[in-house]
C-alpha cells in the first residue's frame, strides 16, 4: 500500500511537469543512463572480460522517451555516437569503417527511433487522458479493491477541502459518510463549496483493480425535493386537525339511524375516503422519522386475513368508481403474524389503491397469501392496462412506497416491486408466527 501511494504521488508530480521541464529532465536522464551503461560496460570488460551488447542502450532511450519524442531522439543520437566510438573496433574511429558496422548503427538507431515514437505516443495519450480528468468540473476519484483512494482530480480536492496528496490512502466510504443504500439517492458533503448534495456513480476498473467514482452535483434537485417535503409537512400539520374532525363527523353520520340504504352507502364511502386521507396525512408526518431512522412499530399477534379484509374494505370506494373488484386467494386457516395491525393495513391500502389506480377499468385485482419456509408472502397483482401492457402498481407511489417499505422492513420483512411478463406484481414477506384453525 505504501509503495502504491508513493508511485501514485510520483506519477502525479510527473504529470504536472511543464513542457520545458519535461524536455530538460528527459534529456538529462537519458544522458545519465547512457554514461551509466558505458561505465558498467567498461568495468565488466576490465574485470570479467564481458562485453555489454549494444541493444542495452535502448534502456536510456526508453527512459528518455517517457518525457517526449524530442528527449528520446536526442538520447538516440548520443547512443549511436557512443556505440560507434567505444564499442566498434577500432575504438575511437569515425565514421564506421565497414558496411557491417554501418548496418549495426542504422539498425540500432531505427529501433531506438521506433521505441521513442511508440513510448512518446503512449505517454502523450496518457497525459491527454489525465488532463481531461484534471480539467473535469466533476469530482473524480480512483479507488483500489479495498475502497482506498489512489487518485483524485482537483475538483474532488476542492469538494472535500483537502489536497490531492491528502486524499490518497483515505477510505472513500469514510470520506463520503452516510449509508450508500439509504433512502436518499445522494449524500451531503460540507466543504469549501458549502453543503453540496452529490450522487455517487461508480464504474469498475478492468481486472478487479478497484473502481472509478464520479460525484454528480445534485444540490439543486436535492434542495428542491427537501423544500417540497418541508411544504408537505407544513400542509399535513395544518390538515391533521380538520381531517380528524371530518372523520369523526362522518363516522357519526354513517352510524346514524334513519338513513336509507343509498345514503348510508354514500356516508360509508365518504368515511372510507376520509380515513384514507387521514392515513395519508399521518404518512407525511411520519416521513422525518423514517429519514432519521427513528421509525417505530407496535407489534402484537394479529390475524393477517383480518388485516387484508380491513384494507380491502378501505379501498372499496376507489374500486367501485372504476368498476373493479378484488379477488382473494387466502388459506382457510388463520395466519398469525407478530405485527403492527394499523401499519400493515397502511401497506396493503397503498398497494391495492395503486394497483387499482394504474390498472384498467373493470379489471380484477388479485391478492394472494402464500406460506413458505416459516414466512408468509403477500402478493398484489393487476391485469393488463387498456393498451395491452402490464401496469406497474408502484408507479405514482412516491411517498407511499417509501413509507410502505419502511413499515415492512421494520417487521423484518422485504417489499419487492417488479414488472412480470403478464402482470404487475407487488409483494412483501413477513415472519410467520402460527396458523390457527
Amino acid at each position: 500500500m505504501l509503495w502504491d501511494m508513493r508511485w501514485t504521488l510520483l506519477l502525479d508530480r510527473w504529470d504536472r511537469l511543464g513542457p520545458w521541464a519535461r524536455l530538460r529532465l528527459g534529456i538529462v536522464l537519458g544522458q545519465i543512463g547512457i554514461w551509466a551503461i558505458v561505465l558498467v560496460t567498461l568495468l565488466a570488460e576490465a574485470l570479467f572480460n564481458v562485453r555489454t551488447p549494444a541493444v542495452s542502450f535502448l534502456l536510456p532511450v526508453l527512459l528518455a522517451s517517457c518525457f517526449g519524442l524530442a528527449p528520446g531522439l536526442a538520447t538516440t543520437i548520443v547512443a549511436v555516437l557512443v556505440i560507434d566510438y567505444f564499442f566498434i573496433e577500432p575504438v575511437g574511429l569515425w565514421p564506421p569503417s565497414t558496411l557491417n558496422d554501418v548496418l549495426v548503427l542504422v539498425s540500432l538507431a531505427g529501433l531506438a527511433v521506433i521505441v521513442s515514437a511508440l513510448v512518446a505516443a503512449l505517454t502523450r495519450t496518457r497525459r491527454t487522458y489525465q488532463s481531461l480528468v484534471q480539467a473535469a468540473p466533476m469530482p473524480i476519484l480512483r479507488t483500489d479493491p479495498q475502497g482506498r483512494i489512489t487518485g483524485a482530480n482537483p475538483a474532488a480536492a476542492l469538494l472535500f477541502g483537502r489536497s490531492v496528496d491528502a486524499l490518497l490512502g483515505d477510505s472513500l466510504e469514510r470520506l463520503l459518510g452516510g449509508d450508500e443504500h439509504g433512502e436518499r439517492p445522494w449524500r451531503r458533503i460540507t466543504g469549501p463549496l458549502g453543503s453540496r448534495a452529490v450522487r455517487d456513480v461508480r464504474a469498475q476498473q478492468p481486472g478487479a483493480q478497484g473502481s472509478i467514482c464520479m460525484l454528480q452535483d445534485v444540490t439543486t434537485e436535492a434542495d428542491l425535493l427537501e423544500h417540497k417535503e418541508a411544504f408537505l409537512l407544513r400542509v399535513a400539520h395544518e390538515l391533521r386537525t380538520p381531517v380528524t374532525a371530518q372523520s369523526a363527523l362522518l363516522e357519526v353520520l354513517a352510524s346514524a339511524e334513519g338513513l336509507g340504504p343509498q345514503a348510508r352507502q354514500l356516508a360509508e364511502s365518504a368515511l372510507a375516503a376520509s380515513w384514507r386521507l387521514e392515513a395519508l396525512v399521518e404518512s407525511v408526518l411520519e416521513l422525518p422519522s423514517i429519514r432519521a431512522g427513528e421509525f417505530q412499530i407496535e407489534p402484537a399477534p394479529v390475524a393477517l386475513q383480518q388485516v387484508i379484509g380491513e384494507a380491502v374494505t378501505m379501498v372499496e370506494p376507489l374500486l367501485r368508481l372504476r368498476q373493479q373488484h378484488v379477488e382473494l386467494d387466502l388459506p382457510r386457516r388463520s395466519v398469525m403474524v407478530h405485527a403492527d395491525r394499523r401499519r400493515l393495513v397502511q401497506v396493503l391500502v397503498n398497494l391495492l389503491s395503486n394497483a387499482s389506480r394504474y390498472g384498467a377499468d373493470r379489471q380484477v385485482v388479485n391478492l394472494a397469501m402464500i406460506r413458505s419456509d416459516g414466512r408468509v408472502l403477500v402478493e398484489v397483482r393487476n391485469q393488463r392496462g387498456p393498451e395491452g401492457r402490464p401496469e406497474d402498481p408502484s408507479r405514482g407511489l412516491g411517498l407511499g412506497l417509501t413509507i410502505a417499505r419502511a413499515i415492512v422492513e421494520a417487521h423484518h420483512g422485504r417489499l419487492d416491486l417488479e414488472l412480470a411478463e403478464r402482470e404487475a406484481l407487488a409483494r412483501f414477506s413477513l415472519p410467520l408466527v402460527s396458523t390457527v384453525g
